[in-house]
């Protein structure tokens, strides 16, 4: 019989401890925000300098996702 435990990595009851698992959890709770208000995205990236305001929407998902990747590789706590 398949058990579902049996697919996860060995420590996965830490996980909560693991800091992407706490950027992801944190962008989750801001992209459910901003699609229910998506009118602050649009006050934030009214009040950059015009200069920056046409890079900001195309960048935002590979910088989110560069920032969840970098702190999973991320050494976090001590090696055992």
């Amino acid at each position: 019989m398949w058990r579902w435990h049996n697919r996860l990595v060995d420590n996965w009851r830490t996980a909560w401890r693991w800091w992407s698992i706490r950027l992801a959890a944190l962008l989750g709770f801001v992209a459910t925000y901003l699609l229910a208000a998506p009118e602050t995205l649009v006050q934030v990236i009214n009040t950059l300098p015009p200069e920056l305001r046409g890079w900001v929407p195309p960048l935002l998902g590979p910088i989110i996702t560069g920032a969840i990747v970098l702190v999973r590789l991320w050494r976090q706590g001590e090696k055992k």
